[in-house]
């Protein structure tokens, strides 16, 4: 590992810093994971480089030092946040090129399962076993028929509903974040806020 936390400026942490300014938009939960893969793996490792020194050579070994204990797809995510970064040090002109390459730093990620998706005669026979709770049935049918995500579902409020035009405006989530309730309109996509 390099040698040089004295210097400053373009020392990879010291940058870091700097970049993490930039997460105020995100919503709380992406930058819990963000800080996550950051302090966990990526600062351990190069906090003491320039981020001028870090070379594909530099990713790949540090790749290969999280697929000693970790899967394909955790290796995936932090060397993204790492490539993220990288960009960000390319743009605000710190390095001129950054340190990944088709060739020898993407991650190949096993096929997930594939994905199930029920029709209206699976989710007939499946809501049939809530017939007798009218609270986790209702719950269930709006999840199904409108297709929003649960953490969108749990952030209606009930001046959401326009009962006139049957309409639901989507534009908060719902999360718990190291423990905490949390109400958000940052959305996970520019499209998330929407009217149904």
């Amino acid at each position: 590992m390099k040698n040089n936390t004295k210097r400053e400026g373009l020392n990879f942490e010291y940058l870091f810093n700097e970049y993490r300014k930039n997460w105020v938009n995100h919503r709380p939960s992406t930058v819990r994971v963000n800080t996550y893969w950051f302090n966990g793996h990526i600062l351990p490792y190069f906090k003491n480089y320039l981020v001028t020194q870090v070379k594909i050579k530099d990713v790949m070994d540090f790749q290969n030092v999280l697929r000693r204990s970790l899967s394909d797809n955790s290796v995936k995510d932090i060397s993204s946040q790492l490539k993220s970064f990288m960009n960000y040090c390319l743009v605000n002109g710190y390095i001129n090129s950054i340190p990944f390459s088709t060739k020898y730093t993407s991650i190949q990620v096993k096929k997930k399962r594939k994905t199930v998706v029920w029709d209206i005669d699976d989710f007939s026979k499946f809501i049939h076993y809530y017939k007798d709770d009218i609270d986790k049935r209702t719950v269930l049918l709006f999840l199904f028929t409108t297709g929003i995500r649960k953490e969108e579902l749990l952030g209606l409020e009930k001046y959401d509903f326009n009962f006139e035009d049957n309409s639901v405006k989507i534009r908060r989530t719902f999360q718990y974040v190291s423990g905490k309730e949390h109400l958000s309109s940052k959305m996970k996509t520019e499209n998330s806020n929407r009217t149904l």
